[in-house]
């Protein structure tokens, strides 16, 4: 997390949370920000059941690998936000570990701050007890540190899938959060935030599941009943997740130039026609006569792809 919001829980209030992670939309909705309101998570008592039992086993798998003498795995709070608002809120570089969950083939990850991170790795490598685990700001992490909190992430697996009753894979691990997108950055999505005490150490590490994966894992059908008298029923909701799955093409148009229909017919194998394509210009990118985004032509290894520069959703 970054240095200002390492703990977000004792400084801002639930609903503050929700709003930072979560931006107010303007009045006038387009399509795409309807769908997201209907994407809307709450905190669900099925959920709080499977993270409560996960925070008593990670207790054991944290004793194992640190050998520290008192340890404490508390649910901190839930934060519902947007998978893009969360990784701008992680420091870089991060600990950021994949899991996949066959069942379903969807995925999700956890993460953990850098006090729990240094805390656990100074203590598996033999680290004076009841002390403050050293901290080098910024530096990236070596190779050694990496394997040790894979293995940490690795044992969690078990521990999430004793709890779940559902198969969680380890996926990798990754350190920059720019790169660590399992899902659009306006998904919804549900942290569940853990405060773990090794000794006089710790800090925190957060479970982060997709929302649409929460509806395949039916932890929310105990809501069904009521959703049904609300604005957001079950069938809107279907609605909204089935309307994000629908194929769409897109098309980079780089250039658009006009000529007299004489001259086309006019064309034979061989012709060319010039454009006023010129490097760094900015292209559009449509979906049917729809402007979504405009970007740069850049190249990634043998292929040519488009960067996204700007959104024309957000002008809306």
């Amino acid at each position: 997390m970054i240095e200002n919001a390492h703990d977000l829980s004792n400084i801002l209030t639930q609903e503050e949370i929700d709003a930072l992670l979560s931006p107010q939309e303007p009045e006038n909705k387009s399509p795409m920000q309807l769908v997201k309101t209907n994407q809307g998570v709450k905190p669900l008592p099925e959920l709080e059941k499977y993270i409560d039992s996960f925070s008593r086993h990670v207790t054991t798998t944290f004793r194992n690998i640190t050998e520290a003498e008192n340890i404490s795995v508390k649910v901190q709070t839930f934060i519902k936000g947007q998978m893009g608002a969360y990784l701008d809120t992680l420091e870089h570089p991060s600990l950021i570990g994949f899991f996949h969950l066959p069942e379903w083939n969807e995925e999700g990850l956890a993460s953990m701050d850098a006090n729990l991170a240094y805390s656990v790795i100074d203590m598996t490598l033999g680290g004076r007890r009841g002390t403050s685990a050293m901290q080098l700001e910024g530096r990236a992490y070596t190779r050694i540190e990496q394997d040790i909190i894979k293995r940490l992430f690795m044992d969690m697996m078990s521990d999430l899938t004793r709890s779940f009753q559902i198969d969680f894979l380890f996926d990798g691990l990754d350190t920059n959060p720019q790169t660590a997108l399992i899902a659009p950055p306006a998904c919804d999505m549900m942290i569940a935030r853990l405060d773990v005490k090794l000794d006089k150490r710790g800090g925190r590490m957060d479970i982060v599941l997709p929302a649409y994966l929460l509806h395949k894992m039916k932890v929310d059908e105990l809501y069904e009943a009521e959703e049904q008298a609300e604005t957001i029923t079950p069938f809107t909701s279907q609605m909204a997740h089935a309307f994000l799955k629908v194929p769409m093409e897109l098309k980079a148009v780089l250039d658009k130039k006009t000529v007299p229909l004489k001259s086309v017919f006019n064309w034979k194998k061989g012709d060319t026609l010039p454009l006023s394509y010129f490097e760094d210009k900015p292209i559009q990118i449509l979906c049917g006569d729809i402007n979504l985004f405009k970007g740069k032509v850049t190249i990634i290894g043998k292929q040519v792809a488009v960067a996204i520069e700007k959104s024309m959703l957000e002008e809306e």
